[in-house]
């Protein structure tokens, strides 16, 4: 397979997820984020000395603008990030020589390391006492939220390079007659 129909594997594998998590945003992950809203608000509100109402509300414009772009923007960011995987995907295989299961693998676990589980494991720890109050207002939740993307990536790529579907016509388009 060539860089270009890795990436291509990839857009199609981060699309999906986009659509996958934007789903998931809308069922769940939303009513998180508005118990949240609460917490923080207290907060700022007397960390700052400035209303409780005002925040809260200046909070909640922000946040519902948020909900309504969110799961159309999913999509879109995970199918450009996908590209990047799929060419990660293809160079570890190629020049790592490693398997296509391994460097499929390898790179959800890129994926997942560094965009999922070292940015919560770096906010838990700088100390920042809103950031640290939205960690612990999701408690443990987080660690499997923040995995979450890397794991349906993963499993997506996996079903695209090892299942026989709609997909194989595009990654597998027949030469035009010359």
């Amino acid at each position: 397979m060539s860089y270009s129909r890795s990436a291509l594997a990839g857009i199609i594998a981060g699309l999906l997820s986009g659509l996958v998590l934007g789903l998931l945003y809308i069922l769940f992950f939303r009513y998180i984020v508005q118990e949240m809203l609460v917490a923080i608000a207290e907060v700022i509100s007397t960390t700052y000395d400035v209303p409780y109402d005002v925040v809260y509300e200046q909070l909640s414009k922000t946040v519902s603008s948020a909900d309504l772009a969110a799961p159309l923007v999913y999509p879109f960011q995970y199918a450009l990030l996908g590209a990047l995987l799929g060419l990660l995907q293809h160079y570890i295989e190629l020049k790592l020589r490693k398997g296509l299961l391994t460097s499929i693998l390898l790179t959800g676990g890129v994926f997942t390391l560094i965009l999922g589980y070292l940015p919560v494991v770096l906010i838990n720890y700088s100390g920042n006492l809103i950031l640290t109050k939205i960690i612990e207002k999701i408690g443990d939740l987080i660690y499997v939220y923040s995995v979450l993307p890397g794991t349906i990536f993963t499993v997506f790529l996996l079903i695209i390079h090892y299942v026989r579907g709609p997909w194989k016509h595009l990654m597998e388009a027949k030469p035009s007659i010359y």
